[in-house]
């Protein structure tokens, strides 16, 4: 009767750790995450009475109840014991109080490579990791208390020493008198849990770093409108008041100081605009240099007079010296000429009454050497490294009524780094001044046939244009009639066509020497006056190529390739520079 109690609780025991793996496999896929990570205490009971029962008839291997039955023929004996322990999914094994193992399952042989006649006697401690057993030293199961636990995280350590993350519980070991023996242990895997716990981390730590992101992005656009709004406003508002003067009687005496206030105006409101645009293609790799020969000494030459005015309305001394044996090397010269014009007006701009502001420009074995040097505000040493960093301006400077955008350094940057070149800005501190260095490569070799930027200047310019018949086709009458009247203050012959259609019919009768064309234009835009241009030339066969200039509201990149493979000779961005344009014309109808 004893024999068949001991089948069948052993039976019982066998079935109840199968069915206990099936609802832990169950739970690790299907349960919550943290209803999984308890899915190890379901094997409590089955561990507990696995344990009683080796502690209880382990001792009756070699006879049965009545003492002539051994355990092979028993099936409640010992037998049985090690066979459950055979068939636990998760790594099973027992410890006497000293930490020896006595008991190495299957399961623990798979999980660290060790088998069971290996593992038998060991330290439990030689498969743990040195670092975790620092932390967290083991308690000798010499009693119950000590030899209970539950789900504690470990650091082990397979065959090979490679460490791995596990779980661990374990229940007291009693002998048939009830005194703790040691303690059973049961021990899972969290190689993979841990693994994904990682990812988990990753993906929520990635998540708040794009949260964060996105939240300085929106803070950085909100300062970027409302500093745009601001900048923008006060060239505007200088506008709209000296309009108002001009409109009242008494204000004609101060016609001339209001014209020269409107155009000042309004050529910062272009400049605002075209850093914006410039910092849009830097920032989308869209910007591209038009390689040519470049006489940096000229440009350095010409922004010092362009900017001299600026200087001297602000009380500043601006001066320039040339030691470079050669100031030539192929780069965009507009650009270059952009990069000084920023540097120059940024020394100006924060430089007091009575300073002095000096460009140089040096030559050593492989570089140029093109430096601004102020006696203004300085920079304080903390700022220094963000001072060309796009939309940063220094907190604590004192405030200037032309403070800008703060794009100018950081397209200065951008330009240099294009030519190959760099920038670097030295200041010792607040009121000492700062000097701005650019460094341009000029040794690669310059090829027969590059194009020069050289474009005549006019030398007088009320007559510059004087016997040039310009056709000027655009849709926007304020704007077109506005660029026709200056462009008969240089002398010019000026035709004006609405659109594409009416530039075709108006030709027989003007007989332009050069067409200004918009390009954006309903019935009839510049691209298609292009193409019936082309066509008519190549009908009539002979004909004079008649020059083609784009003046669009669009600064863009893109579409300026377009219309020079278009057939324009010249791409002139709105608001118009009417100096400039007028080289520009002068350039074409010479060729």
């Amino acid at each position: 009767m004893n024999s068949k109690f001991r089948a069948g609780r052993w039976t019982l025991i066998l079935l109840s750790a199968v069915m206990v793996w099936g609802l832990d496999l169950w739970l690790r896929h299907r349960a919550p995450h943290g209803v999984a990570q308890l899915s190890g205490w379901l094997y409590f009971p089955v561990i507990a009475l696995a344990a009683y029962s080796f502690g209880r008839y382990g001792n009756n291997d070699d006879k049965g109840d009545d003492g002539g039955e051994d355990a092979e023929g028993a099936p409640g004996g010992a037998r049985h014991a090690q066979r459950v322990l055979e068939a636990m999914p998760n790594a099973t094994f027992s410890v006497d109080t000293e930490l020896r193992i006595t008991q190495w399952n299957p399961a623990a042989e798979r999980m660290f490579g060790v088998p069971a006649e290996h593992a038998i006697g060991q330290c439990a401690q030689r498969f743990i990791a040195r670092h975790w057993l620092s932390r967290h030293p083991l308690r000798l199961p010499r009693n119950v208390d000590a030899a209970r636990a539950t789900a504690v995280d470990v650091v082990c350590l397979r065959a090979d020493g490679r460490p791995f993350r596990a779980t661990f519980s374990s229940a007291p070991l009693r002998d048939d008198t009830g005194k703790c023996v040691g303690a059973t242990v049961l021990l899972r895997d969290e190689s993979a849990r841990h693994l994904d716990n990682r990812r988990i981390r990753q993906s929520l730590r990635g998540a708040r770093d794009e949260r964060d992101q996105a939240d300085t992005s929106n803070r950085l656009k909100d300062e970027l409108l409302a500093t745009v709004s601001h900048e923008l406003r006060t060239p505007l508002n200088a506008i709209y008041g000296w309009v108002e003067v001009l409109r009242h009687p008494s204000g004609q005496p101060m016609q001339s100081q209001a014209v020269d206030a409107i155009d000042r105006s309004a050529r910062s409101l272009a400049h605002m605009v075209d850093d914006i645009l410039d910092v849009s293609s830097l920032a989308t790799g869209k910007l591209r240099l038009e390689r040519v020969l470049v006489d940096v000494e000229r440009i350095v030459h010409d922004v010092t007079v362009t900017m001299q005015t600026m200087a001297n309305a602000e009380g500043v001394t601006l001066t320039s010296s040339m030691s470079a044996t050669t100031g030539l090397l192929l780069g965009d010269g507009e650009r270059l000429r952009q990069m000084l014009t920023n540097l120059v007006s940024n020394a100006i701009k924060f430089t007091p009454r009575g300073g002095h502001v000096s460009v140089s420009l040096e030559q050593d074995a492989h570089w140029l050497r093109l430096s601004v040097i102020d006696s203004g505000q300085g920079i304080a040493p903390e700022f220094l490294p963000h001072v060309f960093d796009a939309f940063r301006r220094e907190s604590n400077a004192p405030v200037s009524p032309r403070r800008g955008l703060g794009l100018g350094l950081s397209i200065v940057r951008h330009i240099a780094e294009l030519h190959g070149g760099s920038v670097e800005v030295a200041s010792r501190g607040a009121g000492t001044g700062s000097r701005f260095t650019v460094r341009l490569p000029y040794d690669r070799p310059v090829a027969a046939g590059v194009p020069s930027d050289a474009v005549p200047g006019p030398t007088h310019p009320s007559t510059v244009l004087e016997g040039h018949r310009i056709l000027l086709v655009d849709d926007d009458d304020p704007s077109r009639e506005s660029l026709a009247a200056a462009l008969r203050t240089l002398g010019a012959e000026v035709h004006e066509a609405g659109n594409g259609r009416e530039a075709l019919d108006a030709l027989g009768e003007t007989m332009p020497t050069i067409v200004l064309s918009d390009l954006a234009m309903p019935d009839g835009d510049g691209f298609w006056l292009a193409r019936q241009l082309r066509e008519i030339r190549a009908a009539r066969g002979g004909m004079a190529n008649l020059p083609l200039v784009a003046v669009t509201a669009r600064a863009d990149n893109a579409l300026r390739r377009q219309a020079l493979s278009a057939g324009f000779g010249a791409y002139v961005a709105k608001p118009v520079d009417l100096r400039s344009l007028a080289r520009q014309i002068l350039t074409l109808t010479s060729q």
